[in-house]
């Protein structure tokens, strides 16, 4: 997990995402904040049961109880990439949860339902962080539809005023860094060369994919 923070935060395109997300909060605060608080509260996205799930959903335990499941069936099953992959997800998943509490504690910033630690949205970031992780490990056919999945439960905390869009942003950002630069570095290789799935633009059909950058 360690080696795998250095190589998102010593990645110096990431930390200027960051940093336009960063900068994206403080004009949140200052500028639209009781704007998007009275939008918040006069509107609702989700019915209750929808929303209730897709909070559990995004949950930290959820999300780490369901990668530590695929983690143990993959080594019992004796799946290799797939005991790899759920290693690769769970270290990105480290990676963001510390950052996330480290942040909430170091960060003095009240949620719009009046509770402490909003920034930045530990379940945007989480969720993100899987389905980023997704993405570039089994390519678009998984990764659009959870980062989607993201994006509705970043909704979804927005919607119940648990977070502003400004900790919501910036959760999403770091979770997909952190998501994507894990997963990348960590990706399946034979002799040297990215093993990935692609699409054959003429039939449709999948197929495996040797690729090597020089």
């Amino acid at each position: 997990m360690w080696e795998d923070g250095k190589l998102v935060f010593g990645n110096r395109r990431n930390l200027a995402y960051l940093l336009g997300a960063t900068a994206y909060n403080l004009v949140q605060e200052s500028e639209f904040q009781d704007q998007e608080g009275a939008f918040f509260q006069n509107h609702t996205f989700y019915g209750r049961d929808l929303s209730d799930g897709l909070s559990a959903l995004g949950n930290g335990l959820t999300l780490y109880l369901g990668a530590l499941t695929w983690y143990f069936i993959a080594y019992g099953a004796e799946y290799e990439r797939s005991y790899e992959a759920s290693k690769t997800v769970l270290s990105a998943m480290a990676v963001t949860a510390v950052t996330t509490t480290f942040l909430k504690g170091v960060v003095p910033d009240s949620r719009p339902n009046g509770s402490k630690h909003n920034f930045p949205s530990g379940h945007a970031s989480q969720a993100m962080a899987v389905a980023a992780s997704l993405d570039e490990l089994y390519g678009h056919w998984v990764g659009v539809p959870a980062c989607l999945l993201a994006g509705a439960v970043g909704l979804q905390r927005l919607d119940t005023q648990k977070h502003d869009s400004g900790s919501v942003l910036f959760g999403m950002v770091l979770g997909y860094l952190a998501g994507k630069t894990v997963a990348s570095h960590h990706a399946p290789r034979i002799f040297g060369m990215e093993l990935g799935v692609t699409v054959d633009p003429e039939q449709g059909a999948p197929a495996l994919s040797l690729s090597r950058s020089f």
